[in-house]
């Protein structure tokens, strides 16, 4: 589909921060995505430099970003500074709010975006609150708002701005439309649609499959019977404070306070970090990852991950498999996806009969895609899929 270049170009961006990250890519027509991943994470900073060539030299740096009238540090950034407010993306009221525009805005600035371009704009969301939050979403990110008795407009939410701390001059984009599409169901696509954006005919989610979905917050659950989704119930498909945070890093927390004093003022995201090296160091399995938490003092933590990544995986066994799925009676297998499936997986296949767990990239049609962003993979794929084929299918 060609578009206009320049400050008329549109742009297809689909983002997602709901898994701790807010993943976000930017969809070319080369076919070379354009790629960004922070925390999601924001602290309300001053970002003051030394009035001196020299001491700045010696100060501490940090990305920040200027929106809306204030500077906020984002990401990872924001551990290394204290007595500061951290505003994370948490909460069914979360969606929309200002933390998640702020992410939005600052996953756009880092994809090159902010040149008067057009931004169609995709957010995930769980797909139990899809139906509850869709709205408030697409109200919070479009409506305008006119002045009573002037009828002017006081307030466009479509009209972007933001200047990253790199940026010479603040960033404008607008986003000329913002649709909202369910966790879950974006992993899955990759099953039908290619990089390229092309149909492909898969039997390896054939029969009766359930794929699991686990990021910080929810856990999702949805059958595929022979490819198509199955749903009586959309809000049972999202089982709340199942996920990462509660599972496993409030968990660890709890014991590592425990450890030293010199943790009394750790935080869940602290740990968070932690983990996300330890994963892609090699993993809770390897002897080469790296666990390491400095605060104060050096502790490895991967036994403690461990032991609760497995508490986790027992959890999934026992009120999910053999719970709500009857111990895989008449059942295919599980597809897993999300930041949890490399954590539990180990354990599961050690239960179950290992072909019957199989991680998102298991797969041969879709082994290129990463657990983490197989949600925001498929909606990337879904974008090039030609209008008239969409089309097509819809009256199909």
């Amino acid at each position: 589909m060609a578009r206009k270049k320049g400050a008329d170009e549109v742009v297809d961006v689909v983002i997602d921060n709901g898994n701790g990250n807010t993943e976000a890519v930017k969809i070319t027509d080369s076919g070379r995505n354009v790629y960004t991943s922070f925390s999601s994470m924001r602290a309300e900073v001053s970002g003051d430099d030394f009035d001196d060539d020299f001491l700045k030299t010696l100060q501490s740096q940090f990305d920040y970003a200027d929106w809306n009238g204030s500077r906020y540090t984002y990401g990872s950034y924001c551990l290394g500074l204290r007595d500061v407010v951290i505003d994370r993306h948490q909460g069914v009221g979360r969606y929309g709010n200002p933390t998640q525009q702020f992410l939005i805005d600052v996953a756009c600035a880092k994809l090159k975006i902010g040149g008067g371009e057009k931004v169609k704009l995709t957010v995930l969301i769980p797909p139990g609150h899809f139906n509850d939050y869709r709205e408030t979403i697409i109200d919070r990110l479009s409506r305008v708002v006119k002045d009573e008795d002037t009828n002017k407009v006081k307030y466009d939410p479509r009209k972007r701005e933001i200047q990253l701390r790199e940026d010479k001059n603040p960033r404008k984009f607008k986003f000329v439309s913002v649709q909202v599409r369910p966790e879950l169901i974006g992993a899955l696509l990759c099953f039908s649609i290619d990089p390229k954006g092309r149909l492909i005919e898969s039997s390896e989610l054939g029969g009766v499959w359930y794929a699991l979905d686990g990021g910080m917050h929810t856990l999702d659950i949805i059958e595929v019977r022979s490819g198509a989704l199955t749903v009586n119930n959309l809000g049972e498909t999202t089982i709340a404070n199942r996920g990462i945070y509660t599972m496993i890093l409030s968990n660890v927390l709890r014991q590592v306070k425990a450890l030293s004093p010199h943790f009394s003022i750790l935080t869940e995201d602290h740990l968070d970090a932690v983990l996300r090296k330890g994963m892609e160091t090699g993993g809770l399995f390897s002897d080469q990852s790296d666990w390491t938490l400095h605060f104060g003092v050096t502790v490895d933590l991967k036994p403690i991950f461990k032991k609760w990544a497995q508490k986790y995986a027992e959890f999934i066994a026992n009120q999910i498999v053999d719970g709500r799925l009857s111990n895989l009676k008449g059942i295919d297998g599980i597809v897993l996806f999300g930041g949890f499936s490399e954590l539990v997986a180990p354990f599961l296949k050690q239960w179950y009969p290992a072909d019957r767990i199989r991680v998102i990239n298991e797969f041969e049609s879709t082994s290129g895609v990463t657990p983490l962003s197989a949600n925001m993979e498929g909606y990337a794929r879904l974008s090039k899929v030609p209008e008239e084929v969409i089309r097509d299918l819809q009256v199909g």
